[in-house]
């Protein structure tokens, strides 16, 4: 479902802006 991997490549670029590290764990 390409929407759903669009939704989540948007929420680790939010995720990334607020929390860099925490990024850096969820990959």
């Amino acid at each position: 479902m390409a929407w759903k991997v669009e939704i989540e490549a948007a929420a680790e670029r939010e995720l990334d802006k607020l929390d860099p590290q925490n990024a850096k764990r969820i990959l």
